[in-house]
């Protein structure tokens, strides 16, 4: 299992498949019922981007489908999985982009962060350029948070296909704030609120107030109205 999750960190997803898909017997069922279920999400990611979900399909079926306890973790996991295996496509990026707003998602950052890099993945796929980019600035902040380095490697790799130049940190305040950090703050500068900027970055207003909270040490403020002067200062430039 956790050789697949390498392989998907280096975007190489055949392997993940392969790895995943080797937690099942032959005739589909689980050779180990809690690695099986916890690996679905992530089945389901590579089976999407290496066009096999039908494959995928039939061996989550049995999982998704039981009737049975599931911890926060395995509802997260089990929703990912189902919205991509579905065959039925219509509201598929805001049904995924839903699970990773999930509440439960604060107490399971990983597998949030694997959510968005699915948001991103559908969201370019259906032409909206604007929201892979925003799920992929919300995970990026998530695998740094975690030291997940190839996973953050992947991001900045993906965000660059979207059109983000992701430079080395400049010798300026507002280099030393996370990706995230630094489109929060942007915003919130221009005038948005935590909830407007959460609803654009897939975050609840509560973790947006407390990325400004971190942020504001960073930035030499102690408070909101300060933040203007501080961004734009920086290198930042206003929106037009």
């Amino acid at each position: 299992m956790t050789r697949g999750w390498l392989a998907a960190a280096d975007d190489d997803f055949g392997t993940t498949f392969e790895q995943l898909t080797a937690l099942f017997d032959d005739d589909g069922r689980p050779r180990h019922r809690l690695l099986a279920s916890l690996a679905l999400g992530d089945l389901a990611s590579a089976a999407r981007r290496t066009g096999r979900t039908d494959d995928a399909r039939v061996l989550a079926a049995p999982l998704l489908t039981e009737e049975r306890w599931r911890s926060a973790r395995q509802r997260l996991v089990d929703a990912r999985a189902a919205v991509l295996l579905d065959a039925d496509t219509s509201r598929r990026l805001e049904r995924l982009t839903e699970c990773g707003q999930d509440p439960a998602g604060e107490q399971w950052p990983l597998e949030r962060a694997l959510t968005y890099l699915d948001v991103a993945d559908v969201a370019r796929s259906e032409r909206q350029p604007g929201a892979a980019r925003d799920a992929l600035l919300a995970a990026t902040d998530i695998f740094e948070q975690l030291g997940a380095r190839r996973f953050e490697d992947r991001v900045r790799r993906e965000l660059r296909a979207t059109g983000v130049r992701v430079e080395p940190k400049a010798a300026d305040p507002v280099a030393d704030l996370t990706d995230q950090q630094r489109q929060i703050v942007k915003m919130a500068a221009e005038g948005l609120t935590n909830r407007e900027i959460g609803q654009a970055m897939f975050l609840s207003p509560r973790t947006v107030g407390s990325h400004l909270y971190r942020a504001f040490p960073k930035l030499g403020i102690s408070s909101r109205a300060q933040l203007p002067a501080a961004v734009f200062s920086a290198g930042e430039s206003a929106a037009p």
